[in-house]
């Protein structure tokens, strides 16, 4: 993400114009946009126009407009945001209070002014303005005639492509030559596919993952072929392919491949490997010594309140309410454990591990000691507001 004109304040208003430069510069900058503020950019609207002989026409017309936010949907797959709302400054086209929706795209600037710019704001404007922060995995997830090719960087989860095949069954005639042709095709499919999808020069890491054989003979066919065809992108990668067992070919196994330690070390630098321990510490504290594992906000809050938080982790679809004081509250509880020395993972909510933590209420956090009396606290407190 660029930051081309920037003139916010902490805790105050302001209007910055950016420029989103990939698909997780999008996704941030959809976690920026909330009801309430103003967008302006640049769009296509149909127009009535009146010619000198007095008939009228549409036409469609690249106007500047800029507009009060209602409502905010994101594409991941297109990498695009679209922001729907009331135009809000005179427009010699568009009457003040039409409504309009906005697309905003990779490599499109536009402008956000918001009335109060948070501490959390700033920070996802720091790292999507940081390079190192764009480690990215690919993931291809197969099984016979079935695969599916798979980005994963800091913040999103994006099925690129699906393959699918008939491949012929133990009972076809002349099975083993037949077979052995329809895989051969299947596995050319998902080479056309990782080349054409694929950013190899900024990946770190590509697992194939499969259960069987699939994994292994698919990637002995692809350099096999490579080599044959002096395939430069596939050779001069070779080492950032790693083959991973798989109970199956679907997207549901995502998130127990990223558990894999093979998989862990070779992306142990990035985030998506920090945010993935975290909440594999997390479980294992939650099972094995359970009076230092919480989740849910008032259990988090009171572990907050006596200073025991190590680490707190949070999804960020938490802080897309629309309750502002109850998003200054997570703030204040995630600046809270900082201060008092603890760590803080915030999570993508489309990430694998951020919905493993969404189903849990999206606020978790390990302790530095045992406090089994979090639970009893809370119970008591749930007591006192059905009786009141």
């Amino acid at each position: 993400m660029k930051v081309l004109k920037s003139g916010v304040v902490l805790n105050g208003e302001g209007t910055i114009k950016i420029t989103c430069e990939e698909s997780d510069d999008m996704w941030h900058a959809y976690n920026l946009l909330q009801k309430g503020d103003k967008v302006t950019a640049f769009t296509f609207r149909k127009v009535q126009k009146e010619t000198s002989s007095g008939s009228v026409f549409s036409d469609k017309m690249k106007l500047k407009l800029t507009i009060q936010v209602e409502k905010v949907d994101f594409d991941a797959v297109a990498g695009e945001i679209r922001v729907s709302g009331r135009n809000v400054e005179e427009n010699e086209f568009v009457k003040l209070g039409q409504y309009h929706t906005l697309e905003l795209a990779v490599a499109r600037s536009f402008w956000l002014w918001k009335p109060y710019w948070d501490k959390l704001d700033f920070e996802r404007i720091e790292e999507a303005s940081t390079p190192s922060a764009r480690a990215e995995l690919a993931v291809v997830l197969m099984q016979q005639g079935l695969a599916h090719v798979v980005i994963l960087t800091s913040s999103l989860t994006i099925l690129l492509a699906k393959i699918e095949t008939s491949i012929p069954g133990k009972r076809a005639i002349a099975v083993g030559a037949d077979k052995k042709k329809s895989l051969n095709k299947f596995y050319s499919q998902v080479i056309e596919a990782m080349k054409m999808h694929l950013r190899f020069e900024v990946l770190k890491c590509i697992v194939v993952a499969s259960p069987g054989f699939y994994k292994d003979e698919f990637l002995a066919f692809m350099f096999s072929e490579a080599s044959r065809t002096e395939d430069k992108l596939i050779l001069e990668n070779r080492s950032k392919f790693i083959a991973v067992a798989s109970t199956s070919g679907h997207m549901q196994v995502l998130s127990a491949l990223l558990k894999d330690p093979t998989v862990l070390s070779q992306i142990e630098e990035t985030k998506t490997a920090k945010d993935v321990q975290s909440l594999n510490k997390f479980f294992s504290a939650l099972q094995e010594n359970p009076d230092k594992a919480f989740y849910g906000y008032k259990h988090v809050l009171l572990a907050e309140q006596a200073c025991a938080i190590d680490t707190l982790l949070i999804t960020d679809d938490l802080f897309r309410t629309e309750d502002v004081s109850m998003r200054k509250e997570y703030i204040r509880v995630m600046d809270s454990v900082r201060d008092n020395g603890g760590n803080v993972s915030l999570f993508s909510s489309m990430h694998p591990a951020g919905e493993q933590l969404a189903k849990m209420t999206g606020i978790a956090a390990i302790l530095r000691f045992p406090m089994p009396d979090i639970e009893l606290v809370a119970q008591d407190s749930d007591e006192e507001e059905i009786v009141h």
